[in-house]
């Protein structure tokens, strides 16, 4: 392995290395720090023409991921995200309930077939009863 690719590989595991930790201990840098400075240095090592970098921005994928950040940041403000957790709270108890009784996955949809069972069940004594009855 050469000296270069030897920095071009060094660069990309520090650079995920940062993204994965989410911040560097005594350097003021993120994930989005990371990302950028990882970015340049790849440029500025000549793993990456400027060309190439440029090449490789996806202004949708860009825009995306702003209108992403923005919906996130107003659903915060909004507190959406805390009552979202306080109705977990609420829930989470109910759910373990069903779950001890056997019931976590019965519901109104579950219990109709087993109804028409037992009705198709009655039918179909009535019918034989009936038959046994005309016989009779």
């Amino acid at each position: 392995m050469s000296d270069h690719n030897a920095l071009t590989l060094v660069i990309f595991i520090v650079t995920y290395a940062v993204i994965a930790l989410g911040e560097v201990p005594y350097f003021r840098i993120d994930r989005t720090g990371a990302a950028l400075a990882g970015a340049v240095a790849m440029i500025i090592s000549g793993a990456l023409s400027e060309q190439a970098a440029e090449r490789a921005i996806d202004a949708h994928m860009l825009a995306l991921l702003l209108g992403m950040m923005i919906v996130v940041a107003n659903l915060r403000l909004s507190g959406a995200f805390a009552m979202s957790e306080m109705a977990s709270e609420v829930i989470r108890p109910c759910l373990k309930n069903r779950r001890s009784k056997g019931l976590a996955n019965t519901g109104a949809r579950e219990s109709r077939p087993q109804r028409r069972r037992e009705n198709s069940s009655a039918k179909n004594w009535s019918i034989s009863a009936r038959a046994s009855m005309a016989h009779a």
